[in-house]
């Protein structure tokens, strides 16, 4: 086999996709929800057309392992390209929580606080529209 038929079957034998590496996000646990976590990544980038966002995965893996507000290190392969993006985590690694010098809460605490006190007014507003829509019915 002469030179270029022998660089031709190998470049034929190189598999057609690149290797599976494993990727990473680092974040915070903000839901547990049917068996998936959703984690968010609390530093924001810089997207064409978007001001900013953060990086947020729903991973399928046992929710029991971590709470929601819980540093955690998230190791996957593949991703479902949406927003907030899917995917089957291969580790989850929960990281030591923060507490910054003269802070009363550790960042995990901090975390979880500020989804309970958003979740309670997201009741409260659903509780106005709820009477605004009941209020209206009874005017009609």
């Amino acid at each position: 086999m002469n030179n270029l038929n022998q660089d031709l079957v190998e470049e034929a034998a190189k598999p057609w996709f690149d290797e599976i590496k494993p990727k990473e996000i680092e974040g915070y646990v903000f839901k547990k929800e049917n068996g998936n976590i959703l984690v968010v990544n609390p530093n924001p980038r810089k997207i064409e057309g978007v001001k900013t966002m953060h990086d947020a995965i729903w991973f399928t893996y046992d929710p029991h392992s971590v709470e929601i507000g819980d540093r955690v290190q998230a190791t996957y392969e593949v991703v479902e390209t949406s927003y907030p993006a899917h995917a089957k985590a291969t580790k989850i690694k929960k990281l030591e929580s923060r507490k910054p010098q003269g802070a009363e809460l550790s960042e995990a605490e901090a975390v979880k606080k500020s989804l309970e006190t958003h979740k309670q007014k997201l009741k409260q507003v659903h509780n106005v529209m709820n009477l605004m829509d009941d209020s209206r019915s009874s005017i009609n």
